[in-house]
C-alpha cells in the first residue's frame, strides 16, 4: 500500500513539474553546431588564418582569428551563396585586406557586392533614400516621374532583353523615349478622364529622373551599379525642354486683372488681391503671418521663420515694399488679431477673428508648432521640407489657407474655358515690373531668387525706389483696388 501511494505522488509531482513549465519554452535554438562548406569544416589559408564553419539557426556563420582579434560573419542560409561568401572572405584574408564585420560598417565607402536589382527595386533604394534627403513632396515628384520608366521596363519585351537595372544600355534608352512619345495620359492621373499625348516637358522630366537614378547609383558611396556602367540617358538622347517664346505677350495684363477684381466676391477679394499686385508664389500666401506684414513702414517679409524652420521656395529673405492702397486690405484681413494665419478660409473668414486662427504671439505660435513636431508620427520628419509641410499643415489646422486652393480659387475666378494657368499671374507681374524700369537685381530679389552677382558686391539694392516705378504704372489697378474696399466697407 505505501508503495502504491509513493508511485501515485512521484507521477503527481512529475505532472506538477511539466505543468510548471512555460507555454513558450521551446528548445534553445541559439545554440552553435559544427558544419561544412566546400566538403570541409576548417579552411586554412597561407597567411596561417583558418576559418572553421558552424550553423545556428539555420545560418551559416565562418569564425577564426585575424590579426589577433576574433571575427565571425554571417554568411546566410542558402548554402551556394554561403559558398560565395565564404571563399570571398578566404580570398580577402590571403590579400591582406579582410576586415571584420564591425570594422566593415564604420567605412565611409562601400565595399560590399555589388547587387542585380531590377529597375523596380533600384527605384525603391534611390526613393528610399530620397525621402530621408528632400522630403515628402518631393520624393512623391520623383516617384511620379519614374513610374513611366518602370512601366517600360517591366514589359514582356524589355524584360528579355533588359531583366536587371545593370543591362540597361543605348537600346533601352532609345526604346523608353519611343514609349514616351506614344504614352496616353490623363488629367491628374484619373483614369476615366480623356486622354492626351504626354507632353514634351514631361517627357525630358521622365528621361531626366531616370538619368538621375543611375547617376546615383553608380556612386561610389552607393555602389549599386557597377563602377564601368555607362549612363545611355545622355543629353544628346534627352534633348532640351521647350523655350518660352521671347516674344510672347503677358496673358494676365493690368486690363484683365482689374476685370478679375470686379468679378470677385468679398472673400475671394480679401485673400487673393494681393496676388494680382504682387509676384508671389501661392505658397506665399498660404503661408503668410500677421507678423510678416509691418503696418507702420509698408512691408512684408517673405523669408524664414521660426528659426528657419519654414522657408520659402528660393530660401531667400525679401522685405516687400507694399503699396498704401493694399494696407487697408490686409489690416482687414488681421481683424484684431495679434497672431496666426494672414488669410483665412471661408468658415473662419466668417468667425471675424474669433476663431481658431487667433494665437496671443508669436511666441505661443512657436510652442504649438513644437507641440506638433513632438506628435508627429515616427518615420514622418525625415528631412527639414517635412518640418515646413507640417508647419503649413498646422496653419491650415488653424483656419488657413493651402496652396492647391489658392489655386482653385483663381481657376474658378478666371474660368475653365481659358486657357491661362492661374501661376501666369506671377509671370505677368514680373513682365509688368521689367516694363516699368524696375533694374535686373531688384527684380531678383523682388521675385524671390538669388541676388549672387558680381553688381551686388558693389552696389545694395533699393527695392523701395524700384517697386515705385511698378506702382506708378500700375496705378490704375490700386485705385480699381481703393474703390472696391471702400464699397465694401461701407
Amino acid at each position: 500500500m505505501n508503495e502504491t501511494n509513493q508511485e501515485i505522488l512521484n507521477s503527481s509531482q512529475d505532472s506538477v513539474s511539466a505543468d510548471s513549465k512555460p507555454l513558450n519554452h521551446r528548445p534553445d535554438t541559439r545554440k552553435m553546431i559544427k558544419a561544412e562548406l566546400l566538403g570541409s569544416h576548417s579552411h586554412s589559408t597561407e597567411s596561417g588564418v583558418i576559418v572553421h564553419i558552424f550553423q545556428r539557426e539555420g545560418k551559416y556563420i565562418a569564425r577564426g582569428r585575424y590579426q589577433g582579434e576574433a571575427f565571425g560573419p554571417q554568411l546566410g542560409s542558402n548554402e551556394i551563396k554561403a559558398k560565395s561568401e565564404l571563399v570571398r572572405i578566404l580570398h580577402e584574408i590571403e590579400l591582406g585586406t579582410f576586415q571584420r564585420p564591425t570594422v566593415a560598417r564604420k567605412r565611409p565607402l562601400k565595399n560590399h557586392k555589388i547587387p542585380n536589382l531590377d529597375l523596380r527595386e533600384l527605384t525603391n533604394r534611390y526613393l528610399t533614400e530620397k525621402r530621408r534627403s528632400v522630403g515628402h513632396r518631393t520624393t512623391r515628384d520623383y516617384k511620379n516621374r519614374l513610374v513611366p520608366a518602370i512601366e517600360f521596363a517591366e514589359q514582356q519585351q524589355s524584360l528579355k532583353n533588359w531583366r536587371y537595372a545593370a543591362e540597361i544600355d543605348r537600346n533601352f534608352a532609345l526604346g523608353f523615349r519611343e514609349f514616351l512619345i506614344n504614352k496616353q495620359v490623363t488629367r491628374n492621373g484619373r483614369p476615366a478622364a480623356s486622354s492626351k499625348l504626354i507632353s514634351a516637358r514631361q517627357s525630358i522630366n521622365c528621361m531626366e529622373a531616370l538619368r538621375s537614378l543611375l547617376a546615383w547609383a553608380c556612386r561610389i558611396d552607393v555602389r549599386l551599379l557597377p563602377a564601368d556602367f555607362l549612363n545611355p540617358m545622355t543629353k544628346e538622347l534627352i534633348g532640351h525642354p521647350p523655350s518660352k517664346d521671347p516674344l510672347r505677350r503677358s496673358k494676365l495684363p493690368q486690363e484683365k486683372r482689374i476685370t478679375l477684381i470686379h468679378s470677385m466676391d468679398e472673400w475671394q477679394f480679401y485673400t487673393l488681391v494681393t496676388l494680382m499686385i504682387l509676384p508671389l508664389r501661392f505658397e506665399d500666401i498660404s503661408g503668410a503671418l500677421i507678423s510678416d506684414v509691418n503696418f507702420e513702414n509698408r512691408t512684408l517679409h517673405l523669408g524664414h521663420r521660426l528659426g528657419g524652420l519654414d522657408y520659402n521656395k528660393g530660401r531667400v529673405d525679401v522685405l516687400m515694399p507694399l503699396p498704401e492702397q493694399l494696407m487697408p486690405v490686409l489690416n482687414h484681413c488681421r481683424a484684431g488679431r495679434e497672431e496666426g494665419p494672414l488669410f483665412r478660409n471661408r468658415s473662419e473668414w466668417e468667425s471675424d477673428g474669433e476663431g481658431k486662427s487667433s494665437i496671443e504671439s508669436s511666441d505661443k505660435l512657436e510652442d504649438k508648432f513644437q507641440a506638433a513636431l513632438q506628435s508627429a508620427k515616427p518615420g514622418q520628419i525625415q528631412a527639414p521640407q517635412d518640418r515646413k509641410q507640417l508647419f503649413r499643415n498646422l496653419l491650415k489646422q488653424m483656419g488657413g489657407i493651402s496652396s492647391n486652393y489658392v489655386g482653385k480659387q483663381l481657376r474658378t475666378i478666371i474660368g475653365p474655358e481659358e486657357s491661362t494657368r492661374p501661376y501666369d499671374l506671377r509671370g505677368s507681374i514680373t513682365q509688368e515690373m521689367n516694363q516699368a524700369g524696375v533694374r535686373h537685381l531688384e527684380l531678383r530679389y523682388l521675385t524671390e531668387h538669388s541676388v549672387n552677382d558680381i553688381i551686388n558686391v558693389y552696389s545694395g539694392l533699393e527695392p523701395e525706389v524700384e517697386m515705385q516705378k511698378y506702382y506708378h504704372a500700375i496705378e490704375p489697378l490700386l485705385e480699381v483696388v481703393e474703390r472696391r474696399y471702400q464699397s465694401l466697407i461701407a
